[in-house]
C-alpha cells in the first residue's frame, strides 16, 4: 500500500500497517499502525465497519522479491 498511498488514501477509511519495525514512517504517511492483524482488526470494527468488514491484505509485500 505505500507505494500507491495516496490513491489508497483516497478511497479508504483507514490503512493500518501491522507488525512495523519501525511504524513512525508508517504514521508519518497517515497509517495507523498496530503489533498484530488481530488488534488492527478489533480497532477498525470499534471505529470505521463494525462487524462485516472488506479486508485487503498482502502478507507478504516488501518482505520477497
Amino acid at each position: 500500500m505505500m507505494s500507491s498511498a495516496p490513491i489508497d488514501e483516497m478511497n479508504t477509511s483507514a490503512i493500518y500497517l501491522t507488525g512495523a519495525m519501525k511504524p513512525g514512517y508508517a504514521r508519518a504517511m497517515g497509517m495507523k499502525t498496530r503489533a498484530t492483524i488481530e488488534e488492527a482488526l478489533a480497532d477498525a470494527k470499534r471505529q470505521y465497519v463494525g462487524d462485516n468488514p472488506n479486508i485487503l491484505a498482502f502478507p507478504l509485500t516488501f518482505k520477497t522479491t
